[in-house]
């Protein structure tokens, strides 16, 4: 019966061959949630299964992967789930309307010694400020996309982000395969993503903009 009470009509594609990642990435398939009216939560929405259009996705690290499964977050159609949270929830402010959700990047960092929150763990994290041209890295559209494995950063900032990479890591950046234990990976830079903010907090790592997500 409750299952029922989401049941929606809606048409999926089928996929009939694999070229690209999807031959050696664990997904077997794509589910798009962009903000596109032929998405699965927006035709639930429309057919009066959600209260609300949206939807959330809450990830963690799993550092551990099977074709048996991953546990590693969960996605929720409908709204927010709270109960999983473990710091507030933040929001950045999406900048023009499209069926893309489009953010404004205001700042790239590159922390040393990992750290897996915003907030540093200690002193030793120093956070380097990346150079960027605004309009550069926002020109062609800065989206949040669920539906890719990767972040891709607009190669205007190619040179100083490599040049930063290099210094704290000794080693320079690349897109080769590296092999490294987890206490060596837990090491590794953080990349800090600054958006503009519809209501969110950066707190100490931009005093004019405390803010930004």
């Amino acid at each position: 019966p409750i299952n029922n009470s989401f049941k929606t009509d809606f048409m999926f594609g089928c996929q009939m061959k694999e070229t690209g990642l999807f031959v050696t990435q664990l997904a077997d398939g794509i589910m798009g949630m962009s903000a596109h009216p032929s998405t699965l939560p927006r035709a639930m929405y429309e057919q009066g299964k959600l209260e609300h259009n949206m939807f959330s996705m809450c990830f963690r690290r799993e550092l551990h992967v099977s074709k048996q499964g991953i546990v590693a977050g969960m996605l929720t159609l409908g709204g927010i789930d709270n109960t999983v949270d473990l710091t507030p929830m933040v929001y950045a402010r999406s900048v023009a309307p499209s069926e893309w959700f489009i953010v404004f990047v205001k700042n790239v960092y590159i922390r040393e010694q990992g750290g897996q929150r915003a907030k540093p763990d200690g002193p030793h994290q120093k956070l380097h400020k990346v150079d960027l041209d605004l309009n550069q890295i926002n020109g062609g559209r800065a989206i949040l996309d669920s539906g890719t494995t990767d972040t891709y950063l607009h190669e205007s900032i190619a040179k100083p982000f490599s040049q930063i990479w290099e210094r704290v890591t000794g080693k320079p950046y690349s897109n080769q395969p590296v092999k490294i234990d987890k206490k060596d990976l837990l090491q590794f830079p953080t990349v800090l993503i600054q958006m503009q903010e519809y209501d969110g907090l950066a707190g100490e790592i931009d005093s004019s903009a405390p803010q930004d997500v």
